[in-house]
């Protein structure tokens, strides 16, 4: 019986155990691949939006991208965005005037020191400032200003 198959088999398997470099190489699986892909595509991502002059304003509440979805709302993304209904992106638009007169009428101006919101501002929970904006935007008080 002629085992030449197996000799041949048992030469390579010592002559491999006697090699100071092994020549053999395992790939990334997909999954590995696609990981290492998507972290890629990410780290890129966030190198972008710390770089951007743009979103200033979304920078204050999403510092770092993130690829989980929000579901925003009108009043929601009116607020993230800071466009809109509010003074300064129509000033900048369509040049209308602010109504508090100050021409200013940001998010952060009509939520934290704009006169004509004060009223409105006393309607919303003490602990505001240390709630999330989901959360400030849920609150009907908020909205519907």
């Amino acid at each position: 019986m002629d085992n030449g198959g197996n000799d041949r088999a048992d030469f390579l398997a010592k002559s491999a155990t006697e090699k100071d470099l092994i020549d053999l190489e395992f790939y990334q699986s997909a999954r590995q691949l696609r990981n290492a892909s998507n972290q890629n595509i990410k780290e890129k991502w966030q190198a972008r939006w710390a770089d951007s002059r743009k979103g200033i304003w979304t920078k204050v509440f999403y510092e770092k991208v993130d690829t989980k979805r929000i579901c925003g709302d009108f009043c929601f993304n009116q607020v993230l965005t800071g466009q809109g209904v509010f003074g300064s992106f129509q000033t900048s638009m369509f040049c209308k005037p602010a109504e508090c007169g100050q021409n200013i009428e940001s998010v952060s101006h009509l939520s934290l020191g704009c006169e004509l919101w004060r009223d409105l501002r006393s309607k919303w929970p003490k602990n505001w400032k240390n709630k999330d904006l989901k959360e400030l935007v849920s609150l009907s008080s908020f909205c519907n200003c």
